[in-house]
């Protein structure tokens, strides 16, 4: 049996309760024979995103994370 596509939203940030309520506003997109998604927190990330040294200080570990979890393309 093939997997489902999967849609990972990830909060850039550690609040626990953003990743929530990110979730939350999702939950409406799930259907049963759709694609699965979650939401989960940058643990490593600040606790907000509130300067834009810590959008920076997130991005290329996200990049990196993205990119590791995502089957290269067919060329």
């Amino acid at each position: 049996m093939a997997s489902r596509p999967r849609i990972r939203v990830i909060n850039p940030n550690s609040n626990e309760a953003v990743t929530r309520g990110i979730d939350d506003a999702v939950a409406s997109l799930r259907f049963a024979d759709g694609p699965k998604s979650c939401a989960r927190r940058w643990p490593r990330g600040h606790s907000g995103s509130r300067r834009s040294k810590h959008v920076e200080s997130v991005a290329l570990p996200l990049r990196k994370l993205v990119e590791s979890d995502t089957p290269a393309m067919p060329s």
